[in-house]
């Protein structure tokens, strides 16, 4: 009976959504570690 009446109560409501173009910079770092992994990819298969 407990696990009904939680069931019950009232959930959490999603927070918005930012509007217009929206940049935290997580997308440009991702970028230049994605960028950083490819030269250090080619160093390596130049030097072996």
């Amino acid at each position: 009976m407990a696990l009904f009446q939680l069931s019950r109560g009232q959930g959490h409501a999603p927070s918005p959504a930012p509007i217009g173009p929206f940049s935290d910079g997580t997308a440009i770092d991702q970028g230049i570690a994605y960028a950083l992994l490819l030269v250090a990819l080619a160093i390596t298969y130049l030097v072996h």
